[in-house]
């Protein structure tokens, strides 16, 4: 089934390819010279497989608008905090950004259903479903972000949270006696459950780990913290991961996507489906081999929770999305369509 959906995907990406490259043809000769110089920051530094995706998608778009197209994607922190990217896209400090929609729940409670709750989707599939066959990026532009100055070109799916842990654990109790990094929802979710949580902003994680300031860590799935070389300094893996899929999301400028010619739009969008298409399956790709790679060579090992824990975290999910639908009216319509996504497919705690 995945690979039958793979290939739609990958069939998907080449007609929109051919699509942008027919309606290549402006309306003016103006609309025709003129070249889109855009700066994207990127939730990811220069040595993950991330930004390295990125930049080969980003390249590619050039070449396929002759040249009127041309994202300069840019390394984790280096022209504003990650953490803000999304504000400096709404002001037009910078043109575009992949970024974790929760990091700005605070203005946002949306945010945290755009990003992926956890104990909610079974697989990338349901999420990209939910986006896609249940209207919810529609819902995104027309009702969460219109008032915001940006638009949502597409999403990037990532394998989820998987935490790193410098000792074993097998229950909720023991995960209350530790100080672990999360980000979002997850670090609602765990505090429901009592687990002490921080945040701590990914290029400081590897430090925090190896000096003791962190007994724990989840910062994107197995593949980036194989990147990050958290195997270094934390040789445990929680099984079940917390979170078994989650989203960035990719922003433009709404002023600036509304001045586009047609054309390029079509091939921003088709950026953002290759961007995302090439992520998951060098996700999918990887994290098999890497698996047996860090148990056999790294020392790492898998510890896991009890039934009755994980049904402590299912619970818990459940009053998390409870509580989003509270926060205000626009995050209380995204759970209740979430909801109805969920009464169609089997979540993944039951």
């Amino acid at each position: 089934m995945k690979t039958n959906m793979q290939s739609k995907i990958v069939i998907l990406v080449g007609i929109l390819f051919m699509a942008a490259a027919l309606m290549s043809s402006p309306a003016t000769a103006e609309t025709a010279a003129k070249v889109y110089n855009l700066k994207m920051p990127i939730n990811a530094n220069q040595n993950e497989n991330y930004y390295k995706i990125a930049t080969d998608c980003a390249n590619k778009l050039k070449v396929m608008s002759n040249g009127r197209l041309n994202i300069r994607i840019l390394p984790i922190n280096q022209v504003v905090p990650i953490a803000e990217a999304w504000d400096a896209v709404a002001k037009g400090t910078v043109e575009m950004a992949h970024v974790f929609p929760s990091y700005h729940v605070g203005k946002m409670p949306a945010a945290d259903i755009e990003s992926g709750l956890p104990f909610t989707y079974r697989n990338e599939q349901d999420l990209r479903t939910f986006w896609h066959d249940y209207g919810y990026l529609d819902f995104l532009n027309n009702e969460v972000y219109p008032k915001t100055n940006t638009y949502v070109l597409g999403q990037v799916y990532f394998s989820g949270y998987q935490l790193w842990l410098k000792k074993p654990v097998k229950t909720i109790e023991d995960l209350q006696k530790m100080k672990v990094r999360t980000a979002g929802a997850l670090s609602k979710l765990l505090g429901k459950c009592g687990i002490p949580t921080t945040f701590i902003a990914p290029p400081e994680i590897y430090t925090a780990l190896s000096t003791g300031v962190l007994d724990g860590a989840a910062n994107g799935g197995l593949v980036q913290g194989y990147d990050l070389k958290y195997y270094e300094v934390a040789k445990y893996l929680l099984s079940p991961k917390l979170q078994t899929t989650a989203s960035c999301s990719i922003y433009i400028n709404r002023d600036l996507w509304n001045s586009l010619p047609e054309d390029l739009k079509l091939m921003l969008k088709t950026f953002a489906v290759s961007f995302n298409d090439a992520t998951n399956r060098d996700f999918d790709e990887r994290e098999i081999k890497l698996l047996t790679l860090l148990k056999q060579k790294e020392g790492v090992s898998i510890c896991s929770l009890d039934n009755n824990s994980v049904q402590q975290l299912d619970k818990a999910a459940k009053s998390l999305r409870e509580d989003i639908a509270k926060q205000d009216a626009v995050a209380a319509k995204g759970i209740e369509l979430l909801q109805k996504f969920l009464n169609e497919h089997e979540p993944i705690g039951n």
